[in-house]
């Protein structure tokens, strides 16, 4: 289990390394600031990137 307190907005991407190129990702955000493609590090993984815009696109 992981307890994360937040104290200001933040959107937060996790990878799992050692699987990342397979897609095992997820995001958690906190508050209210709209997570988009732009918020995505340029170096994930294509299988990372196009889990984290599944992710965006279903939340939008």
């Amino acid at each position: 289990m992981i307890e994360v307190t937040g104290h200001e907005e933040s959107i937060w991407g996790i990878q799992c390394l050692p699987s990342d190129t397979m897609g095992l990702v997820m995001r958690t955000q906190m508050f209210d600031p709209p997570a988009s493609e732009s918020n995505l590090p340029n170096n994930l993984p294509p299988a990372a990137r196009q889990r984290f815009l599944d992710i965006l696109s279903a939340n939008s």
